[in-house]
């Protein structure tokens, strides 16, 4: 059965890298500056945008902390994780997004040089990089994960829904 679930997540993979190539040739065209790259010239809707943003903070970084609380302290330890991420989300939402949004910012440091010049925007920079390196390898390890997840839930749907009776040992023995 090890085969079978390789096989699956390569094929998972495959699709997803097609997707992604094919949806970068088909916008290609309508990234003409920085802001288009970086937060789409400003034209995502409220709720693309909260989707970004929800997927962003609770996506695998928070999946690898509590998944950890729970292994080490119990599954009581992990409750107040997701309360703690949304409320920070919605705090900073509230009181700093808007003032944020009209400066026409891209970034936290272009605040840092814009309120206190370009030293401090080199000095956030050169800071918060290797935090950055720590939350890219948070994304690279959680992704396995979430792609098991995917194609257990799809294995399940076919399996039980379709009535393919080959699929519900694969979800079992996941």
């Amino acid at each position: 059965m090890a085969a079978v679930d390789s096989s699956i997540i390569g094929v998972a993979l495959v699709v997803n890298v097609i997707l992604l190539f094919g949806l970068a040739f088909w916008v290609r065209g309508r990234i003409a500056t920085s802001e288009d790259y970086l937060v789409a010239g400003r034209r995502l809707g409220v709720p693309l945008a909260a989707t970004t943003l929800f997927a962003t903070w609770f996506g695998a970084g928070t999946l690898l902390v509590a998944t950890d609380e729970v292994r080490a302290e119990g599954l009581r330890a992990a409750a107040l994780d997701p309360i703690g991420a949304g409320l920070c989300l919605l705090l900073a939402g509230a009181f700093f997004a808007a003032p944020l949004w009209r400066m026409k910012l891209l970034t936290l440091v272009d605040f840092y040089r814009v309120r206190f010049g370009p030293r401090a925007e080199t000095l956030g920079a050169l800071l918060m990089v290797p935090g950055y390196f720590g939350w890219i390898a948070a994304q690279f390890v959680a992704l396995p994960v979430g792609l098991s997840c995917a194609v257990c839930a799809l294995a399940a749907y076919l399996g039980f829904s379709r009535g393919f009776g080959r699929a519900a040992p694969l979800v079992a023995e996941a």
